[in-house]
């Protein structure tokens, strides 16, 4: 009999710690996913930002490259003179020329394909 009334006075509170001890286990998971949540969103976001850049600074490459290459064309005709007409001095400062354009071209189609790298990247993470 002092075991049933033991049982009846202690196990009520004791299970009632018990759920509370629950819900507060239950709560916390709840905030630690609703802060994954928050983060995923944030990362979602930048990568959508980094896209839209990539978007945009594409066409900006394009033009650069259209610019660089149509300089290419004129010094290659300018060099052609200074070549036929003897004057090896300007043939020189051209081929100088044409040097620096070919370095341009090649730094601006590894940002290009630097550029789409980051792109693909960033659809992964989406």
């Amino acid at each position: 009999m002092a075991n049933a009334a033991f049982h009846f006075r202690w196990e009520f509170p004791k299970s009632l710690d018990e759920t509370a001890k629950s819900f507060k286990t239950i709560k916390s998971y709840f905030e630690s996913a609703a802060k994954d949540a928050q983060s995923a969103n944030k990362e979602i976001g930048d990568a959508n930002k980094s896209i839209e850049d990539t978007r945009t600074r594409s066409p900006e490459l394009d033009a650069e490259l259209s610019k660089l290459q149509s300089d290419r064309n004129k010094l290659t005709f300018q060099l052609k003179a200074a070549v036929d007409y003897g004057d090896t001095l300007r043939a020189d400062d051209i081929r100088a020329e044409l040097q620096k354009n070919a370095a341009a071209q090649q730094k601006n189609r590894a940002d290009r394909k630097n550029a789409e790298g980051d792109q693909a990247g960033n659809y992964q993470k989406l």
